[in-house]
């Protein structure tokens, strides 16, 4: 049995943000489950919606079973790594909102 002075509190596991990508990581095939997760902190924002990690394995798992998946995927490794090394607009590098907005894009255009 193990005491509770060596274990975690649950607050501190909630304001790791790689633990919480880690997490999140698990759940790239469900985008609401990942917003959801998202809304619990500050720290779980950071770490589930402004990560180009997550929102990149999102998108390669929603696209996988779509027609075309080749291209758009080939497409958008393109795109990322054209404004990734211009690092000029809105998107900067580290962040994960253009891969986050390119799933939303995407999914829009499907409707």
């Amino acid at each position: 049995s193990s005491s509770s002075s060596s274990s975690i509190p649950s607050c501190l596991l909630l304001e790791s943000t790689d633990l919480i990508r880690e997490v999140a990581m698990f759940l790239v095939d469900d985008a609401k489950t990942l917003c959801r997760l998202s809304s619990v902190s500050k720290s779980c924002h950071a770490a589930v919606l402004d990560s180009p990690q997550v929102w990149k394995a999102t998108c390669r798992h929603r696209w996988a079973s779509k027609w075309g998946f080749c291209q758009r995927w080939k497409t958008a490794v393109l795109q990322e790594e054209q404004q990734t090394s211009a690092a000029v607009g809105q998107y900067q590098a580290a962040d994960g909102r253009w891969w986050r907005d390119k799933y939303q894009w995407q999914e829009q255009d499907a409707k």
